[in-house]
């Protein structure tokens, strides 16, 4: 093992490999009702991953209440959303909502969290850097256009309509 390689936390070494990181200063978490759709709106980000999910919260009474986005889905329904939806279920403190949602953890999506592990893991700053060259970070404005966009979706298939883009 490199003696050296742990003088330097990796959370540090991070620092010094992505000048941009927006994942410091951006907020962790939001909630707020959509002025459109009246449907709860949340971000919160993923403590492991260090990004960020989107959920929006349909009330009794929808279409797609109680049903996992699976069977949503199969309702001929196409939800374009960042990576597709990835939840649907109850969010703590949310009585009477039931909750779709999506994570910005994917296949080209970067991940400060996982990034942090694999310096910790190798010390080698170099093969971070080359492992996350074409990631993209998703921001909290991206994942809040989006969540906007999955509340005005949803709220289109509450009225009968399919195919929705």
């Amino acid at each position: 093992m490199n003696e050296n390689k742990d003088l330097i936390p990796a959370e540090e070494k991070l620092k010094l490999l992505f000048e941009h990181r927006p994942w410091e200063t951006e907020p962790d978490d939001a909630e707020w009702v959509d002025g459109p759709t009246k449907y709860k709106c949340r971000i919160v980000r993923n403590e492991h991953t260090g990004t960020l999910c989107g959920y929006v919260g349909v009330p009794r009474g929808h279409r797609f209440y109680g049903v996992t986005y699976q069977e949503a889905e199969r309702d001929d329904n196409d939800f374009l959303v960042h990576g597709g939806l990835t939840y649907s279920g109850e969010l703590d403190g949310e009585d009477g909502y039931h909750f779709f949602g999506f994570d910005t953890a994917h296949g080209g999506d970067f991940s400060p969290g996982l990034a942090v592990s694999m310096l910790k893991w190798t010390g080698e700053p170099d093969d971070v850097r080359e492992f996350y060259k074409e990631e993209t970070y998703r921001t909290f404005e991206y994942v809040q256009r989006e969540v906007m966009n999955l509340a005005l979706q949803l709220l289109y298939c509450d009225k009968g309509g399919n195919h929705v883009s």
